[in-house]
């Protein structure tokens, strides 16, 4: 018999089809919605801005001055580099959080916006670098700042002109005068995941200047979704749908093999279910009990228990009376013996009950509850009550010697006038 191709499979199947066509439609809105929506933005508050601290050379040895003024959310910088034996520089640093001393995570921001005015007295040109302190839990140096992972980027301002700038920060790297102080860490790469300060320095030129630099805004912009993973989810549900469709395929030829080994192995499940279960009562038999009592090992407690005069009972009220008789002892044991506790026929109108962590007194008070609720409960058809006797054992080398110390048991029961519950010694 020849099978249809995979695509003439594919047209046929129409509830794929359909699921196909809406994954295309929900794909399609959510790259549209990533490129016009799902926008992420952090805009350090202004609160943050009153805690500005100016940061200079001098924790060098350097003799650069600076003057900072913080107002209305602003901050204004004003430096006069002086050339001496270290690098010159004048810098602020901004809370990136109103809290201090608490970081933010930027991991999922892609680009950094600033908005700032520059000015300098000669006109000179110059760099500003951007520095997005990460506290990583390094040890303190006597310069705190220098312990956090500096994340250095550079723009090259307008002069006079208040300007907004963005720095993608896929361009931030880690400088390496930072790496030369930390030689201890393996991994330099940019980290955004706990940003504490923004730092905001006179650039790399080594020319005494006179500058002045006012900063008015820093926001940092992102989207719930990168495209980058966007695109991952979307190719990884095409995938997945195309291999579970692969299997569908895959499985409609093959069903007729599998449902013919399901249906053998549910007979053969049934099989061994019927071996195990005693096929009047549904009470597990000697196999049963066997397999399922098979690691049990010491703390267990045996009960032996068979039926007072059951033979006068089928032969007086018949054996239909008598199977009626053994089924409600079967209900009314199983409901009422504890979770660690298996009832199994043991043969006849013999029942054995093996119960897990459980001492012969404590056996013996089930078995007493037992005694009591059967002959409580259980008539016969003339409104007799029925009375069973019962054997306990404590295993302590064996469970097959603790059931011939319990069948002892039983025994003398039947000798001490029946309806009893004796436990061995």
């Amino acid at each position: 018999m020849l099978h249809p191709l995979p695509n003439q499979a594919f047209r046929k199947d129409k509830k794929f089809n359909k699921f196909a066509l809406a994954l295309t439609m929900i794909s399609f809105v959510l790259i549209v919605w990533q490129e016009l929506g799902m926008n992420l933005q952090y805009r350090i508050p202004q609160a943050a801005f009153s805690k500005t601290i100016a940061l200079n050379d001098d924790v060098n040895g350097g003799l650069s001055r600076s003057k900072l003024k913080t107002s209305n959310g602003n901050s204004s910088l004003t430096c006069e580099t002086v050339q001496s034996d270290t690098f010159s520089f004048c810098s602020v640093l901004i809370p990136v959080n109103e809290r201090l001393g608490q970081g933010v995570d930027l991991s999922r921001y892609d680009q950094l916006s600033i908005t700032l005015s520059y000015q300098e007295k000669e006109q000179l040109r110059d760099t500003i670098l951007i520095y997005l302190l990460n506290d990583e839990g390094l040890p303190k140096s006597r310069n705190t700042f220098e312990s956090m992972r500096a994340n250095q980027a550079a723009i090259i301002p307008n002069l006079g002109n208040k300007s907004s700038y963005q720095l993608p920060l896929s361009q931030f790297s880690v400088p390496s005068w930072w790496m030369y102080h930390h030689p201890e860490l393996k991994q330099h790469s940019a980290t955004f995941d706990n940003v504490k300060y923004i730092q905001i320095a006179t650039g790399d030129s080594f020319i005494a200047k006179n500058v002045t630099i006012e900063i008015e805004d820093i926001a940092f912009s992102g989207k719930w979704i990168s495209k980058l993973d966007l695109y991952r989810f979307i190719v990884i549900v095409w995938l997945s749908s195309a291999i579970l469709y692969g299997i569908t395929i895959a499985h409609r030829h093959i069903r007729t093999l599998t449902q013919s080994a399901q249906r053998l192995h549910s007979e053969k499940q049934n099989y061994l279910k019927l071996a195990q279960y005693d096929h009047l009562t549904k009470a597990l038999n000697r196999r049963g009990l066997d397999h399922l009592c098979r690691n049990l090992g010491s703390g267990c407690s045996v009960i032996l228990f068979d039926v007072d005069n059951f033979k006068s009972v089928n032969d007086q009220y018949g054996h239909d009376e008598g199977d009626r008789i053994l089924v409600e002892i079967v209900e009314y044991t199983s409901t009422n013996i504890e979770k660690n506790c298996h009832l199994a026929r043991w043969g006849g109108e013999e029942f054995i009950v093996i119960c897990e962590q459980t001492t012969g007194t404590q056996a013996y008070a089930i078995a007493e509850r037992l005694r009591g609720l059967i002959e409580q409960k259980i008539h016969l058809i003339d409104g007799q009550s029925l009375t069973c006797t019962f054997g306990i054992a404590e295993v302590v080398q064996s469970q097959d010697q603790a059931i011939k110390q319990a069948d002892v048991a039983l025994l003398q029961g039947k000798n001490s006038g029946k309806n009893c519950v004796i436990l061995s010694q």
